[in-house]
């Protein structure tokens, strides 16, 4: 099943961390595709330094719930530390869609609950896979995007890193 994760960072070596999370993904699966990495305000109103974040494309044959354990297992090896909803953070790895996949529960939404109010969760889709569609609602995410006004986008510009950018698919 393609799995499609968005990896975020605003804390120490954001790129570095991401490289790092993006090659312990790895393991869960095999990787088919990944975005640039882009720089954006952060999202949810608190005063923070800028983020980076990106998507990554691979199959996988994990179930959402032990997709979610292995994720936040990842986030933890880095060095995530807990703090309040969307604050700064070393990494952050969320589950924005998993094939077909419609699942609820009160630790994991998939898609991810956020995913069309987002354009630093759309656009690295978009750019790796142009025709994704919310399996919730059937709606492009081209769609989305391009219905989402333009004081909600946080996107400032398409960040370059040797240790993201020289990864091997």
């Amino acid at each position: 099943m393609r799995a499609i994760l968005l990896i975020g960072s605003n804390l120490g070596d954001k790129a570095g961390y991401m490289a790092e999370a993006r090659e312990r993904l790895r393991g869960l699966g095999r990787e088919i595709a990944a975005s640039r990495l882009y720089s954006s305000r952060p999202f949810g109103g608190l005063d923070q330094g800028d983020f980076l974040n990106a998507a990554i494309s691979f199959e996988t044959d994990l179930p959402p719930e032990p997709l979610l354990a292995e994720v936040k297992a990842v986030e933890r090896e880095i060095g995530r530390t807990p703090s309040k909803r969307w604050g700064p953070r070393e990494i952050d790895i969320d589950i924005a869609l998993l094939g077909d996949v419609v699942f609820d529960s009160d630790e994991l939404n998939i898609p991810h609950s956020g995913l069309l109010e987002r354009d630093f969760f759309i656009v690295p889709i978009i750019e790796i896979l142009p025709e994704t569609m919310d399996p919730r609602t059937g709606k492009r995410l081209t769609e989305a995007l391009s219905e989402m006004p333009e004081e909600s986008k946080t996107i400032i510009s398409i960040y370059r890193d040797e240790r993201w950018q020289n990864q091997t698919i």
